[in-house]
């Protein structure tokens, strides 16, 4: 599978070893797990150019993914678009019925509820932050078929 020169620019320039949760990797081992995981055939990377965001969506079983966002975007809008054209994509051609995510960012709440992801739930204090300091997680979810 070749990926296109852009989106491993974009992952080099928004990979967070500490966001991915991976703090003892560093960001090119991260970089080099998540293709790995794509050749491999267990996850996707569906990029979009002109909204500046690259989708990682992780096999978590049979039919559930699990998705992150890396964007360097500046236009709130440009994810948002994006975001509902992968969304369009996973509804058309991937075999998962149910889509996860989760962040520690207060920006996502309003991305998810601009793109109609429904608020599982709350961890509280899970999220380890670079300093040490802990910050309270939110699950999204989206039955994406019926």
């Amino acid at each position: 599978m070749k990926i296109e020169r852009w989106i491993l620019d974009l992952l080099k320039e928004t990979v967070d070893p500490w966001t991915a949760q991976w703090p003892s990797l560093t960001k090119e081992q991260c970089i080099v797990s998540i293709l790995d995981k794509v050749r491999q055939g267990v996850s996707f990377l569906i990029g979009y150019k002109e909204h500046k965001t690259v989708f990682l969506l992780n096999r978590k079983t049979e039919f559930v993914g699990d998705i992150h966002v890396f964007s360097v975007a500046t236009n709130p809008w440009d994810i948002v678009k994006a975001t509902r054209k992968v969304m369009k994509w996973i509804e058309m051609e991937s075999p998962f019925i149910k889509i996860q995510s989760k962040s520690h960012l207060k920006d996502i709440v309003t991305l998810a509820k601009r793109t109609k992801w429904d608020i599982e739930g709350y961890s509280k204090k899970s999220f380890v932050n670079k300093d040490g300091t802990l910050s309270d997680e939110v699950f999204f979810g989206l039955v994406v078929r019926k």
